[in-house]
């Protein structure tokens, strides 16, 4: 939902800029709950105030609430079948070319020097080879980027 949210928000409608809405991500993975949802939250506040936060709530979670309940009664009616395990199989592999095709248009946009690029990579290492809790490698490198900010003049 992300790679969509950004094309309209950001493409089609020009409620913010590029820089913006990376800013309003961030903030929506580090804020507990559903990136999307609360992407959501913050874009329809930022838009239309608390009416424009409740509306972005039903539209972004009602419809994927009512398929998701469509799909799991057929699911578990059908598992065992041949044909649904491989269907669900290449829905897993579709969602992962969809989370790497948003990360890699998030990379693109946003504007890092090589410290940037290196806390990116640094961080990747902590939370995939490592398996460090992702609070704590948010909160360093937060903490990263003001200290080298302070000396060194921007990421």
């Amino acid at each position: 939902m992300i790679p969509i949210i950004q094309d309209e928000v950001v493409e089609k409608q020009e409620l913010l800029t590029t820089t913006e809405f990376v800013d309003a991500l961030a903030i929506s993975q580090a804020s507990p709950g559903a990136i999307a949802i609360n992407l959501s939250v913050f874009l329809g506040y930022r838009i239309k105030g608390v009416k424009g936060a409740v509306l972005a709530v039903l539209g972004s979670a009602l419809p994927s609430y009512i398929i998701i309940l469509l799909v799991s009664s057929i699911f578990f009616k059908y598992r065992n079948l041949p044909a649904v395990e491989s269907v669900f199989t290449g829905i897993r592999i579709a969602v992962v070319a969809m989370i790497g095709v948003s990360l890699v248009s998030l990379i693109k946009t946003v504007k890092m020097n090589k410290f940037g690029y290196a806390i990116f990579v640094i961080a990747g290492i902590l939370l995939i080879l490592l398996n460090w809790n992702p609070i704590i490698v948010l909160i360093l490198g937060a903490l990263s980027a003001i200290v080298f900010d302070r000396f060194e003049g921007g990421i």
